[in-house]
């Protein structure tokens, strides 16, 4: 590839993620089958934050009892920290319950 070839590949490349933007999409509550959730809907659903080194994973679980929480190995084999969070409608929000 030649010089100007590379040069109007880095340019495109410049111009496309330049036009990109990040932001909220403005829906932060939860759904179901595409309509919002309600306070108390899915009691038993919790959300499991695991901490890695590299990176923190999100997972969903199911609340099985006072001391239990089903989720899969993947998400929290190896986190030096779990965080499991129940009743979450919008995570932007307080008022959640936390557990470590």
């Amino acid at each position: 590839m030649n010089f100007l070839q590379v040069l109007l590949l880095i340019c495109a490349t410049v111009a496309v993620a330049s036009g990109y933007e990040c932001r909220p999409t403005g829906n932060t509550n939860i759904t179901a089958n595409g309509e919002e959730s309600r306070n108390g809907q899915f009691p038993h659903h919790v959300l499991v934050t695991s901490t890695f080194p590299e990176a923190k994973h999100y997972c969903s679980g199911a609340f099985i009892s006072d001391k239990y929480v089903l989720t899969v190995a993947q998400c929290v084999q190896g986190a030096s920290k779990v965080q499991v969070t129940l009743g979450a409608i919008c995570l932007l929000e307080g008022g959640a319950n936390k557990f470590r």
